[in-house]
């Protein structure tokens, strides 16, 4: 009996022992998984955040271009409001008596120099 009795304890004994090895090797397993899964995700974060630091880098690069050609463009545009100026004088001098060609002139000047002046920069 007490034979007995010690068989089943020494059974018991090491089912014990292995439930315990079983249940400790599925934890290590868990933890590298958990580690794995840990490791990818943080490098896919930052490939993530690269692309998205990229793409603003690429919309204030295009803000940047489409600023460039307003600003151009404006200067195009104010150099030419000299050259309106000059072609309407021709056809107000008439009905203004003259005195459009003291005003207008000289204003057109203003305009042609400083359009130029900005289109000269934009270069």
């Amino acid at each position: 009996m007490t034979y007995l009795f010690a068989v089943v304890l020494v059974l018991a004994a090491l089912s014990l022992f292995r439930t315990g090895r079983l249940t400790s090797d599925k934890m290590e397993l868990q933890n590298a998984a958990d580690s794995l899964a840990y490791g990818v995700s943080t490098v896919e974060a930052r490939d993530l955040n690269f692309a998205a630091y990229t793409n603003r880098a690429i919309v204030a690069n295009e803000v940047a271009i489409g600023q460039a050609i307003g600003m151009a463009s404006w200067a195009a545009h104010w150099k030419s409001i000299g050259d309106f100026l000059l072609e309407y004088n021709k056809y107000l001098s008439g009905p203004t008596l003259g005195i459009s060609n003291a005003i207008l002139p000289p204003l057109a000047s203003a305009f042609q120099i400083s359009g130029g002046v900005f289109m000269t920069l934009m270069r």
